[in-house]
Protein backbone atom coordinates (compact mmCIF):
# COMPACT_ATOMS: atom_id res chain seq x y z
CA UNK A 1 0.00 0.00 0.00
CA UNK A 2 1.43 3.37 -1.02
CA UNK A 3 1.45 6.38 1.23
CA UNK A 4 1.00 10.02 0.34
CA UNK A 5 2.38 13.37 1.31
CA UNK A 6 -0.57 15.71 1.66
CA UNK A 7 -0.20 19.46 2.06
CA UNK A 8 -2.16 20.07 5.28
CA UNK A 9 -3.00 23.62 4.24
CA UNK A 10 -4.52 22.76 0.84
CA UNK A 11 -5.22 19.01 1.24
CA UNK A 12 -3.45 18.58 -2.11
CA UNK A 13 -1.62 15.28 -2.66
CA UNK A 14 1.97 16.40 -3.18
CA UNK A 15 3.51 13.01 -3.87
CA UNK A 16 2.74 9.33 -3.56
CA UNK A 17 5.36 6.84 -2.40
CA UNK A 18 5.46 3.08 -2.69
CA UNK A 19 6.45 1.02 0.32
CA UNK A 20 10.04 -0.07 0.69
CA UNK A 21 10.68 -3.71 -0.14
CA UNK A 22 12.33 -6.01 2.39
CA UNK A 23 15.43 -6.11 0.18
CA UNK A 24 15.63 -2.31 -0.07
CA UNK A 25 15.27 -2.06 3.70
CA UNK A 26 18.01 -4.64 4.30
CA UNK A 27 20.32 -2.80 1.88
CA UNK A 28 19.70 0.53 3.63
CA UNK A 29 20.33 -1.03 7.04
CA UNK A 30 23.56 -2.59 5.78
CA UNK A 31 24.75 0.77 4.43
CA UNK A 32 24.01 2.33 7.82
CA UNK A 33 25.85 -0.46 9.64
CA UNK A 34 28.88 -0.10 7.35
CA UNK A 35 29.00 3.66 7.93
CA UNK A 36 28.66 3.15 11.67
CA UNK A 37 31.58 0.71 11.66
CA UNK A 38 33.65 3.23 9.69
CA UNK A 39 32.82 6.30 11.75
CA UNK A 40 32.87 4.82 15.26
CA UNK A 41 36.65 4.56 15.14
CA UNK A 42 37.18 8.12 13.90
CA UNK A 43 38.35 10.63 16.49
CA UNK A 44 35.57 12.82 17.85
CA UNK A 45 37.26 15.89 16.36
CA UNK A 46 37.01 14.34 12.87
CA UNK A 47 33.35 13.49 13.39
CA UNK A 48 32.85 17.08 14.51
CA UNK A 49 34.20 18.29 11.17
CA UNK A 50 31.60 16.12 9.45
CA UNK A 51 28.86 17.68 11.59
CA UNK A 52 30.08 21.15 10.59
CA UNK A 53 29.83 20.00 6.97
CA UNK A 54 26.27 18.80 7.63
CA UNK A 55 25.39 22.21 9.10
CA UNK A 56 26.89 23.97 6.08
CA UNK A 57 24.92 21.73 3.69
CA UNK A 58 21.71 22.42 5.62
CA UNK A 59 22.33 26.16 5.30
CA UNK A 60 23.21 25.79 1.62
CA UNK A 61 19.86 24.08 0.98
CA UNK A 62 17.90 26.06 3.57
CA UNK A 63 15.21 27.44 1.26
CA UNK A 64 14.58 24.05 -0.34
CA UNK A 65 14.33 22.39 3.08
CA UNK A 66 12.06 25.15 4.38
CA UNK A 67 9.78 24.75 1.35
CA UNK A 68 9.55 21.02 2.10
CA UNK A 69 8.56 21.81 5.71
CA UNK A 70 5.95 24.25 4.45
CA UNK A 71 4.44 21.74 2.03
CA UNK A 72 4.70 18.67 4.27
CA UNK A 73 3.73 20.25 7.59
CA UNK A 74 1.80 23.37 6.66
CA UNK A 75 4.30 25.63 8.42
CA UNK A 76 4.66 29.26 7.49
CA UNK A 77 7.77 29.67 5.36
CA UNK A 78 9.46 31.98 7.88
CA UNK A 79 8.80 29.45 10.67
CA UNK A 80 10.18 26.66 8.49
CA UNK A 81 13.31 28.73 7.79
CA UNK A 82 13.80 29.12 11.54
CA UNK A 83 13.40 25.38 12.08
CA UNK A 84 15.94 24.59 9.35
CA UNK A 85 18.44 27.04 10.84
CA UNK A 86 17.88 25.49 14.27
CA UNK A 87 18.91 22.10 12.82
CA UNK A 88 22.13 23.65 11.51
CA UNK A 89 22.78 25.34 14.87
CA UNK A 90 22.32 22.01 16.69
CA UNK A 91 24.74 20.25 14.32
CA UNK A 92 27.32 23.00 14.85
CA UNK A 93 26.80 22.90 18.63
CA UNK A 94 27.44 19.17 18.85
CA UNK A 95 30.43 19.54 16.53
CA UNK A 96 31.89 22.16 18.86
CA UNK A 97 31.06 20.46 22.19
CA UNK A 98 31.20 16.70 21.60
CA UNK A 99 34.92 16.37 22.26
CA UNK A 100 34.49 17.85 25.74
CA UNK A 101 31.25 15.96 26.40
CA UNK A 102 32.73 12.60 25.40
CA UNK A 103 36.11 12.79 27.10
CA UNK A 104 36.73 10.08 29.71
CA UNK A 105 35.49 10.95 33.21
CA UNK A 106 37.55 9.81 36.21
CA UNK A 107 35.60 7.96 38.89
CA UNK A 108 36.61 7.62 42.53
CA UNK A 109 36.89 4.02 43.65
CA UNK A 110 37.79 2.29 46.87
CA UNK A 111 39.74 -0.33 44.94
CA UNK A 112 43.39 0.12 44.04
CA UNK A 113 44.04 1.72 40.68
CA UNK A 114 41.99 4.10 38.62
CA UNK A 115 38.62 3.96 36.93
CA UNK A 116 36.93 6.14 34.37
CA UNK A 117 33.73 6.34 32.41
CA UNK A 118 34.37 6.13 28.67
CA UNK A 119 31.85 7.05 26.00
CA UNK A 120 31.76 4.94 22.85
CA UNK A 121 29.61 5.10 19.75
CA UNK A 122 26.74 2.62 19.95
CA UNK A 123 24.75 3.50 16.85
CA UNK A 124 24.06 6.06 14.18
CA UNK A 125 21.32 8.41 13.10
Amino acid sequence: MAYKTINPYTNEVVKEYSNTTDQELEEALQIGKNLYEKFKTQPVKERGKILHDVAAKIREQADELARACTIDMGKLFTEAQGEVELCAIIADWFADHSEEMLKPEPVETSAHGTAEIQHHATGGF
